[in-house]
Formats: structure tokens, sequence, C-alpha cells
């Protein structure tokens, strides 16, 4: 049929059709403005950092066989895990940082050396960033980074600007107050929002993804170890050809940060028209226990004091929940029990 064609379609979160409305995208902006100040900062100071998933999920092997033959079954190891977590920070001036791995490991494999200056290390038993990890690559890594730019560009005082997703590994508050005194600001995208807002998945991620794809071929058969060498050296190249200087200012505009453009950003295919009243209604969020990092100046006082009073409340001893028992102690119970058979022997 003309004028039609053929669509996959996709599930969307109800939250994340809520949060990429264009009202929520116009309060951030206005934040951001007011409390971060980007266009204040210069392009080269002006940081994005995000995790990306390396999928070491093996292909199926397609083989000719006779019509008549049952399936063949192999054992991929699979089931053994090799979850890998990658670390990009980009700058909007088209530069990119050294990237960095989380392996599932707590030792770095030998059979890994000849990738060892490719990229940042950390491990963890399940390879995924936690806050201690999060800190040593702020720590170790990105504060370094910044003050070596700002000694080329002869500017070293000058402010710099992270922009990052509200995970759980950003609520450490020894890395926000080591930024902090590196004069360098961390601002937040709103939840469910990083796939209009944040430069990286705007271009940088979406490419190394496709790189990665085309070149990604895993034997079933093949052991853990040589599926991890063998994924890690694609990353490597596919990294690096992803980070070429036209696809990260490409992505940075395209997510309307730099140059700094909310019309840009509002023609995203992805963000939603106008709520409906009582959609809008509905949109408000339970409240947590936690503090909320998202859309906010994560290094200013306020979060800092905030976080560091939640971190003490967790540290004192839980109180017993409920009411006491009222039950009558147990040794005046036994003793009157132990009084009676006295009385009966006596009587005896």
């Amino acid at each position: 049929m003309e004028g039609f064609k053929v669509a996959t379609s996709q599930q969307i979160s109800p939250q994340r059709i809520i949060n990429s409305s264009s009202e929520r995208i116009e309060e951030w902006f206005e934040k951001a403005m007011a409390e971060a100040k980007p266009k204040d900062v210069n392009p080269a100071l002006l940081f994005n950092m995000d995790e990306t998933m390396l999928d070491s999920t093996p292909k199926r092997i397609r083989v000719i066989v006779p019509g008549e033959s049952q399936p063949i079954r192999l054992n991929s190891n699979e089931s053994e895990g090799l979850h890998i977590t990658l670390v990009f920070c980009i700058a909007a001036d088209g530069e990119h940082m050294k990237p960095a791995l989380i392996l599932p490991l707590r030792e770095f494999p030998l059979g890994l050396a000849e990738f060892a200056g490719n990229f940042h290390w950390a491990g963890q038993s399940a390879g995924w960033i936690t806050a201690e990890i999060f800190k040593n690559w702020v720590i170790d890594a990105f504060i370094p980074h910044v003050n070596v730019r700002r000694a080329v560009l002869n500017c070293q005082n000058e402010r710099a600007l992270l922009m990052v997703d509200s995970h759980e590994s950003r609520r450490c508050i020894d890395a926000l107050r080591a930024l902090r005194d590196a004069n360098i600001d961390v601002f937040t995208f709103p939840s469910h929002t990083s796939h209009i807002l944040q430069p990286l998945d705007c271009g940088v991620n979406r490419a190394f993804k496709m790189k990665l794809s085309a070149s990604k071929s895993f034997a079933l058969h093949t052991t853990v170890d040589e599926r991890r060498s063998h994924l890690i050296k694609l990353a490597s190249k596919a990294s690096y050809d992803a980070m070429y200087s036209d696809t990260v200012k490409q992505a940075w505009a395209t997510a309307g940060i730099f140059p700094w453009s909310l019309e840009r950003t509002l023609s995203s295919p992805y963000v939603t028209p106008t709520l409906p009243p009582e959609v809008a209604q509905n949109a408000r969020k339970r409240k947590r226990s936690a503090i909320s990092l998202s859309e906010k100046l994560i290094t200013s006082d306020v979060v800092l004091s905030a976080l560091e009073k939640q971190s003490q409340e967790k540290e004192k001893p839980k109180k017993p929940r409920g009411r006491p028992k009222k039950n009558a102690p147990l040794a005046p119970l036994l003793e009157d029990i132990s009084q009676d058979y006295m009385n009966l022997d006596s009587d005896n």
C-alpha cells in the first residue's frame, strides 16, 4: 500500500513518556541555566559521562544439515556471565577521554595485557559501576584530565561542568566533594530523558554499538576468556571510530546542549507533545526515602549536606518496630511453677 510502511513497535514506560514531555524538558532547561550555567562554560571544559554495556552474547551459528536430523545443541557458556561496562566521557569541543572498562573480575587478567593502555580499568564482581568505582574514576582519571586541559588552554582556575544521569553511583560524597574542590560542577539530567538530552545517547553510543555489532561474531564453543578478549579488542576499535570529532560535536548539537538550543531539543521525535491534564495530574512521583539526584546540581552545598545527613542517619542503630510485647517475664513465671510443684510435694 502506498504511503505505508512496516514498523516495529516499541514498548515505552509511562514515566518515560511523562518525563519526555515538552513541559519537563523546558523545566530542565530553565533549571540548568539557573544552577549550572552551561552557556558560560568553555566547550573544552563541558563534559558528558555515561556507561554502556558490552553485549557478549554469541550469535547463533547456522549450519547445513540433513533434512531429518535433530537440532544441534552446543554448550555456549552463555550462563557464565560476561557483563562488561564501558564508560565514555566526551567534551563539547569534540574531544574525548580514554574510555574505562569495568570487568566482572577482582584481578586484571594477563590475557588482556595488550589492551592495558587503551582503557582505564576497574573490577567488580558483577561488572557494574559502583559508588567506589565512580569515585576512583573521578579522582584518578577525570580530574587529572580536566586539569591537563586547563593547563593546555592556560585557564587553570576556570570552572568545568560535568553532565551525568542520576545513577545511584553518583551518590558518593567523597567523589562529589573532590569534584567541587577541583572547581567542577556536576548537573544531572531528568530520569528517563537521556535518549533526548544526553549527548552520548544522541549519537556516540549509537555509533559505537553499530560499529561493534557490524564486526562482532562469537563462536558458541569458545571459552569465556576467549570471548572476553575478542570483545574488548572489537570495543577498542569501535570506541576509537565512534569518537570521531564530528560525531561528538553533532551529538552535543542534537541534544541541544552545545550550542545551547531548547528549540533543537524540542525538535527531537522522542519529545512527547503537551500532556493532557489528566495525565499530568497523575504524573506526580511517589515520595521516596532516598534523596533524589535527578535534575540537580549535585555538587552544591545543599545536596552534599542532605547526602551527608542521610548517610549519618543510616549509620545510627535502627529502633525496633512495632509495639513492645506485654508478656510476663519468663523467669518469675518459672519460679511460680516451681513453687507450685514444691507445694504439691509437701502436701503428699
